[in-house]
């Protein structure tokens, strides 16, 4: 196979960042686009050069002309389409959160494992430049170890209501925050145990749509992270660090910062703080992520290689995500 043939389902917000960055993936074409909303199925295969148009994913794989899936769906609805994809011996890139539980996401695996196909879910900052960037600073003891790495963000979060919905999207402490548990299992290891507390700001959504967590890790590493989708429209707030015995380590450098460099189209830069105020910067690059996440997966399947970000894997950074939800719910520290 020199070129992957790939369907994308779902076309909704995040569906149309897949498609722009698949046209310049090498070796993969987008022969079908499927949503319950024809009209924005359309539209968006218009987009990408008019490939087939369905309205049921039922449809769409009965009717062939592709080796892969790009799951683009409301999380719940990632597990059915998932299976049955790779049961025909289909490839399956997912979105993240891999799934809503864990034993949908076990299914997903299982599916996978037995038809022999590629299952890689989309946790982008693993393709990241400034994650990357992050992450070997911390490993390599830049400001020490064990390090605290602290999250505040709050905002409307996103329109569509499923995402507010607990058996749906699970909230901001699923769905947004499944980034920082990836990324901190990148960085750190496995995780220990959880503690969270949430609240119901709106209350016309069955998911906590504001929380802190805290979480533990093997390593002796900590992220506290506090999250809201329960702000008003237009009202936003995020400050974050990692502080550790030798300094403090900041992705977003403060302006007042000394000999401070810029940051280019092509370059960014992280901060350590170090004894005495002195400040080190560290260059890192930019780049397309989600190309680079797309990319990854293509030539995976044209390879005959592993999944660069598995369902085995990734199924550990949804249990952080699961045991924070529960424990907002029970008031209970969840083991892991």
């Amino acid at each position: 196979m020199e070129k992957l043939r790939m369907a994308l389902i779902g076309a909704g917000g995040i569906a149309g960042a897949h498609a722009r960055r698949s046209q310049g993936v090498k070796n993969l074409e987008i022969t079908a686009v499927v949503d319950i909303d024809e009209t924005r199925a359309r539209a968006l295969a218009e987009k990408l050069g008019g490939p087939r148009v369905f309205t049921r994913y039922e449809d769409a794989l009965a009717a062939g002309g592709f080796e892969a899936v790009d799951i683009c769906l409301p999380t719940h609805l990632h597990a059915p389409v998932a299976v049955a994809a790779a049961s025909r011996g289909l490839h399956v890139l997912c979105e993240k959160p891999m799934a809503r539980t864990l034993e949908q996401a076990r299914q997903m695996i299982k599916a996978a494992r037995e038809s022999g196909v590629v299952l890689m879910i989309g946790q982008v900052l693993r393709f990241n430049q400034p994650s990357l960037a992050f992450a070997r600073a911390i490993q390599e003891g830049a400001i020490g170890r064990p390090v605290l790495w602290r999250i505040v963000t709050a905002g409307a979060g996103p329109s569509s209501p499923w995402y507010l919905e607990h058996e749906q999207g699970g909230g901001p402490l699923m769905d947004g925050a499944i980034h920082n548990y990836d990324l901190a299992r990148y960085t750190f290891g496995e995780p220990r145990s959880v503690y969270a507390v949430g609240h119901h700001f709106r209350p016309d959504r069955t998911a906590f749509d504001t929380a802190t967590a805290v979480i533990t890790f093997q390593s002796g590493d900590e992220m506290v992270l506090s999250w809201s989708w329960g702000m008003p429209a237009g009202v936003t707030s995020a400050s974050g660090d990692v502080i550790g015995p030798e300094g403090v380590l900041l992705t977003s450098i403060p302006a007042s910062a000394p000999d401070r460099p810029a940051d280019t189209a092509e370059t960014g830069h992280l901060a350590i703080l170090r004894s005495g105020g002195q400040y080190e910067y560290r260059a890192h690059g930019k780049n397309d992520l989600f190309g680079d996440e797309i990319q990854a997966f293509t030539d995976a399947v044209l390879g005959g290689l592993p999944s660069p970000v598995s369902g085995e894997d990734n199924i550990r950074s949804l249990a952080i995500a699961c045991a924070v939800l529960e424990s907002a719910a029970t008031g209970r520290v969840m083991e892991l």
